[in-house]
């Protein structure tokens, strides 16, 4: 369900996209968020954390490779239905033309960094993850818009490259700490069926881990990666 539910979420959202309906813009992440949201509580309900983690990456990872897939086939319908996606995506190409902006420079998307980490985890929080998958599909939505972007005004580099690796780790990050976070409440409302399995302490760690992977490889990488990319743009 979950991965034939990524494909025709964003077949409908676009559908919607181009049909000039404002609401895309809502419905397209709800629609993305719905089956996570129904195999995250279950997996933890059945006392599977790890097989929880495993499944969320599962479904980040489809976001990944379908988004850009279905914006680069309706690009007009994507700008509809994305939000943030026009705004991210002048921003990201205003970067790669000048190398002036947020990406390259830590104290600017640092902030940025740890507004978003701040407010994902109470939203995660007092959700039982719900909020923090909704948001999730929210950016992942915004930064699928720039790589369809970049493929359809470049060539001659694979437009997968602009799904940076620092980005992929932020995703396995929140994907992780999303997961952790669920728990609480989930556990509260009592549905959880099973103990749950062992190594909560060590997904944090590992989710830490992740956060610090993405700032460092950011402040050290993206100003060499945007000017590669920029090479390529036609």
């Amino acid at each position: 369900m979950l991965m034939g539910g990524v494909p025709a979420a964003y077949a409908l959202g676009l559908w919607l996209g181009s049909m000039g309906l404002g609401a895309a813009r809502w419905v397209l992440p709800l629609l993305l968020a719905a089956p996570a949201i129904h195999g995250l509580w279950r997996y933890l309900g059945e006392g599977r954390r790890l097989e929880a983690v495993r499944l969320m990456l599962g479904w980040a990872l489809a976001l990944v490779l379908f988004g850009p897939l279905a914006m680069a086939v309706a690009p007009e319908a994507a700008e509809a239905a994305v939000f943030q996606g026009g705004s991210y995506n002048d921003e990201m190409m205003a970067w790669l033309a000048t190398g002036e902006g947020a990406e390259g420079d830590i104290r600017l998307f640092l902030p940025i960094h740890l507004q978003r980490l701040v407010l994902f985890v109470p939203l995660a929080l007092v959700s039982g993850g719900a909020l923090g998958l909704l948001m999730g599909a929210v950016m992942l939505n915004f930064m699928d818009f720039f790589v369809a972007s970049y493929a359809a005004v470049s060539s001659g580099v694979p437009a997968a490259l602009a799904w940076f690796p620092w980005a992929l780790c932020r995703v396995a990050a929140f994907v992780i700490l999303g997961v952790v976070c669920a728990e609480p409440l989930v556990r509260r409302l009592g549905k959880v069926t099973a103990p749950l399995q062992p190594g909560r302490r060590r997904l944090l760690y590992v989710a830490g881990g992740l956060l610090v992977a993405d700032v460092v490889l950011k402040a050290a990488l993206a100003p060499m990666w945007g000017r590669f990319l920029a090479g390529f743009l036609n």
